[in-house]
């Protein structure tokens, strides 16, 4: 299991625990029972967007591991493209890219994957 997985779930059991704690003292705490629905309802709301705000990021940057391992294997692959690129022939990054894309079954942006390609190959971050 990668590094990202166990954080996102690790998370995910903090804030539920963290919001069944607040609803048990919610529970104990408040006076009237209008007053125990809406803090019920904000600890739901917080436990929401919490989950799913973390969901996200963990989804986002396991998808981009995914995508920087896929690009390293396939510059690997082809070093000839890559030496054409790095003598001045724009073309290959073009050609470079479209294979990520086929790899990935257009499973990603194209100008995230050019972006990613250009930091792979070393280009300078003011001409990414």
């Amino acid at each position: 299991m990668s590094d990202i997985i166990r954080w996102t779930i690790k998370n995910i059991i903090l804030y539920v625990i963290i919001g069944v704690l607040l609803l048990f003292y919610i529970r104990n705490n408040s006076g009237d029972n209008l007053g125990k629905f809406f803090y019920s309802m904000y600890v739901v709301t917080f436990l929401f967007i919490t989950i799913s705000t973390t969901l996200v990021i963990g989804i986002t940057t396991y998808q981009e591991n995914k995508l920087r391992d896929l690009i390293r294997k396939i510059l690997s692959e082809n070093n000839i493209i890559v030496e054409e690129y790095k003598v001045g022939k724009k073309e290959s990054l073009a050609i470079l890219i479209e294979k990520v894309l086929v790899a990935s079954k257009g499973g990603f942006d194209y100008w995230f994957v050019e972006k990613i390609v250009k930091e792979q190959l070393g280009v300078p971050k003011g001409n990414l």
